[in-house]
């Protein structure tokens, strides 16, 4: 999920790290009621389908040429390199 990093400012308990996540996420989370996202239907649907399309033509038309001429990739192995390497690291 995260970088890796070799500092040693990086390391530490992998329990206080997990304990800081739930905390981030729960702290995150408080900012949004259901009456605010249920009353938006629209707007949070055209929001996310606005997303939705550019990172797939960010991923397609940079990401993946970029991969393929550094990396030395073809083409379909470029285009999933990214899911790939994330499948990995689970």
């Amino acid at each position: 999920m995260g970088a890796p990093c070799s500092a040693p400012s990086c390391t530490g308990p992998p329990a206080l790290r997990n304990g800081l996540i739930a905390l981030l996420g729960i702290m995150i989370g408080s900012g949004f009621t259901a009456s605010m996202l249920l009353g938006r239907p629209a707007g949070l649907a055209i929001s996310l389908a606005a997303h939705l399309a550019y990172l797939g033509l960010y991923r397609h038309f940079v990401l993946s040429p970029i991969i393929r001429r550094y990396g030395g990739y073809d083409r379909l192995t470029s285009y999933f390199i990214g899911d790939a390497r994330r499948a990995q690291s689970r």
